[in-house]
């Protein structure tokens, strides 16, 4: 049972319709209708500017002595604490604002780009396909195009491209700048069985020199942290991954379930954002997690040692931030001890399967049925015949294995006393050429809490994953996940 950490504390939210940014010396710099600009720290926040410039299209890039604030109506204003003013007028809605040196890049809702600097000079950046996303290191801009292509611009100038070829279809993103200044890109190979790319791999570039590296992975990566030992790559399924520098993996575990959504760096604490917890990992081993009331958007570390979470609610999409010690004091936890108060038996029906591998003359095979396929009847020789009845009697030894079905994740109230009472049903997963003959709902500390088709069980305010496991008559197992959250 992983322990929960005490030391957490709320400092902003929730808040409705606000967007932030981690600042670079620390904190968050956040936008509100309500307040304007306002800073947050491990003490609390402090309001900026007008409120007036805020709004629901509004964004904004924050520097520890520079905030820039774009608007829908495609003006980019130069904001201060007691005044802001216009700096940058360009054609359509501004989507998002990054700095550079002295400089800055926006993009705006067609997929362009634009360089200016804050004494009035501007130019487009030309020569990219339609962008998705742009990230800034130091005076150097990364653009990710909307087909996969991947741009590095000084100023308004190209100066590395890598596009996929006109019959391959890729993805781009997560990206990451190293301390030394080389940029690792994830890249995914959606098309083409003659594509030499592996599906799934990990570019490391330089600026100047272009690619340098390449090194496949076995998962599709959703975030990275980069160190001064090498990369951690968080995926689906709460995989996490290590790349040493030079493109070795030699770490691989798993924090949980979900997909990790953000990791952070604290001293020598790893600390994971993964669904609405977060987990501090130290030597390959979680020590504690603790639950926000959102999905983890980013972390900043304070000056008092301490770190800062933004999560955002995906029902409400109100912003929070806590405040938490990493090397804080730790409970037991007591929510996940369930209460598997009724069970339901639900018998499996066994599927009408007479004949589904059987080919005899004149008879559709239920296999390419399914597929759509068309099948012609024809006279077939004495040989052939013999051929499909051995084939057949093959196929009908391959056993296909059954269907897990958890149902949808689910999000309900608990009553006063902070508890509530869940149906988990499994009772639409199917076996396709037997029946299941055994049913077990594991939750998140790998014990069997149910063994029957649906269960009802009582569970306390917080996340709760689980995990169904269906097994056939002859063998075969699947698994399904759930994660029930009650407030």
């Amino acid at each position: 049972m992983i322990p929960l950490l005490t030391d957490v504390s709320r400092v902003f939210g929730p808040a409705n319709a606000v967007l932030f940014q981690r600042l670079a010396s620390s904190g968050f710099g956040i936008m509100a209708p309500d307040f304007g600009l306002i800073t947050v720290s491990s003490e609390g926040s402090n309001s900026f500017s007008n409120p007036a410039l805020g709004g629901s299209n509004t964004v904004f890039a924050m520097g520890d002595e520079t905030c820039l604030v774009g608007r829908d109506d495609g003006n980019v204003y130069m904001v201060t604490e007691s005044d802001f003013k216009l700096l940058l007028r360009i054609d359509s809605h501004v989507v998002k604002i990054v700095l550079g040196k002295n400089c800055a890049w926006a993009l705006n809702e067609e997929g362009s780009i634009t360089w200016f600097d804050y004494q009035g000079n501007f130019g487009t950046v030309g020569r990219v396909e339609e962008v998705n996303d742009i990230q800034s290191h130091g005076d150097i801009l990364v653009a990710l195009g909307a087909f996969g292509g991947l741009y590095m611009i000084r100023k308004n100038k190209v100066i590395q491209s890598s596009e996929p070829d006109k019959d391959r279809v890729e993805s781009i993103g997560p990206i990451e700048f190293r301390g030394s200044g080389v940029l690792v890109a994830f890249r995914r190979s959606l098309g083409g069985l003659s594509d030499i790319h592996p599906e799934n791999r990990v570019e490391c570039w330089d600026i100047d020199r272009g690619l340098i590296h390449i090194s496949e992975v076995d998962h599709a990566v959703t975030c990275m942290k980069s160190t001064s030992q090498g990369i951690y790559l968080g995926g689906a399924s709460g995989r996490l991954t290590f790349l040493a520098e030079g493109g070795e993996e030699n770490r691989k575990f798993f924090v949980d379930s979900q997909e990790i959504k953000q990791i952070h760096v604290f001293n020598n604490t790893l600390i994971i954002g993964s669904w609405f917890h977060i987990y501090g990992v130290e030597s390959g081993e979680i020590s504690w997690k603790f639950e926000m009331d959102g999905i983890a958007t980013n972390f900043s570390d304070t000056p008092d040692k301490r770190v800062l979470a933004a999560c955002r609610d995906p029902q409400s999409d109100k912003i929070s931030i806590y405040s938490f010690d990493p090397n804080g004091v730790t409970r037991d936890d007591n929510h996940e001890n369930y209460d598997v108060i009724v069970t339901e038996e639900h018998e499996s029906q066994d599927l009408e399967i007479e004949g589904r591998f059987e080919h005899e003359p004149g008879e559709k095979s239920a296999i390419l049925s399914e597929m759509n396929e068309e099948v012609v009847s024809i006279e077939l020789e004495e040989e052939k015949i013999d051929l499909l009845v051995e084939l057949s009697t093959a196929a009908k030894k391959i056993n296909l294995p059954p269907v897990a079905e958890a149902g949808d994740d689910m999000t309900i109230k608990s009553d006063e006393d902070g508890v509530a009472v869940v149906v988990l049903d499994g009772a639409s997963s199917y076996d396709p050429d037997g029946r299941i003959s055994k049913w077990e709902w594991i939750d998140a500390n790998e014990r069997v809490v149910g063994k029957t088709a649906s269960i009802r069980v009582k569970i306390g305010v917080g996340t709760h994953p689980f995990r169904l496991r269906v097994t056939d008559d002859k063998g075969s197992s699947a698994e399904a996940m759930i994660t029930v959250r009650v407030t």
